[in-house]
């Protein structure tokens, strides 16, 4: 499943506790896709499979670490952010545009095991990571590679 540009959630990471992930799937509230959750074992291979192999071997454990981090813990990884980060948002108080935002990085919270049909996909310096959460938002959060670590720079979300 693809997601706007506009709602990419850019991010970076370090090894951090994983929550407890929900055990069943849920159904996309505009598709009617079956989407499982992202950090069950067999989705999390699918997933840092791909992550490593867009990293091209450039700190692949880096990027993964936020990653996972982001989709899967009760802590973000704030030691591979920049002190701000970027945050866009769709939905919010019936407003149709997007709310932007540079967010300190100690205000970034990540899913704690509540994302669904995860993706990465890579542009330039980039990875970005989709997911979707109680089948009627979708998110995302960028990776930047800066200075051959990578770093979370972005973070979004929409909602109907």
């Amino acid at each position: 499943m693809k997601l706007p540009t506009a709602l990419f959630l850019l991010a970076a990471g370090t090894g951090v506790p994983a929550a407890t992930p929900p055990t069943g799937p849920i159904q996309d509230f505009h598709t009617g896709e079956i989407l499982q959750p992202a950090c069950i074992p067999g989705e999390l291979a699918r997933l840092k499979a791909a992550s490593d192999r867009l990293t091209k071997a450039i700190d692949p454990q880096g990027a993964w670490g936020i990653a996972r981090a982001m989709l899967c813990s009760n802590r973000a990884p704030t030691g591979r952010m920049p002190r701000l980060v970027s945050v866009e948002r769709y939905g919010l108080d019936e407003d149709s545009g997007a709310a932007l935002a540079l967010v300190d990085r100690r205000h970034v919270e990540p899913l704690r095991g509540l994302a669904y049909g995860a993706s990465v996909e890579a542009s330039g310096h980039d990875l970005s990571y989709h997911y979707n959460t109680a089948g009627v938002c979708v998110g995302g959060f960028m990776l930047r590679l800066a200075d051959g670590r990578w770093l979370l720079v972005r973070l979004g979300e929409a909602c109907d």
